[in-house]
């Protein structure tokens, strides 16, 4: 079975398929590279690391921030009575020690 297009001479074809693995070859390289920059540890968070690892030297880790986000609104129950229905969210950094 020939999967190459009757229109296009197959050297055209050749070009244009080798072309496509380049790009996405360049593609999956800067991924890689952001990926690694993305998840490498920053300076900064190693010297807060190294500063609270000796402060609190029997901990493995520390709570950097915690936050609770509270959302209100009107609802009704299964009796169809008026009720607040409350929802909560909670966002919160840690940061390993050892």
């Amino acid at each position: 079975m020939n999967l190459m297009p009757s229109h296009l001479p197959s050297r055209l074809w050749s070009l244009a398929r080798n072309a496509s693995l380049l790009v996405f070859t360049v593609f999956t390289l800067l991924d890689t590279i952001d990926l690694q920059a993305q998840f490498g540890p920053i300076q900064e968070d190693v010297s807060i690391a190294d500063g609270l690892a000796r402060k609190y030297k029997d901990e493995d880790v520390a709570c950097l921030s915690s936050h609770l986000y509270f959302t209100f609104d009107k609802g009704k129950n299964a009796l169809n009575d008026k009720v607040v229905v409350i929802q909560e969210e909670t966002e919160t950094d840690f940061i390993a020690l050892k």
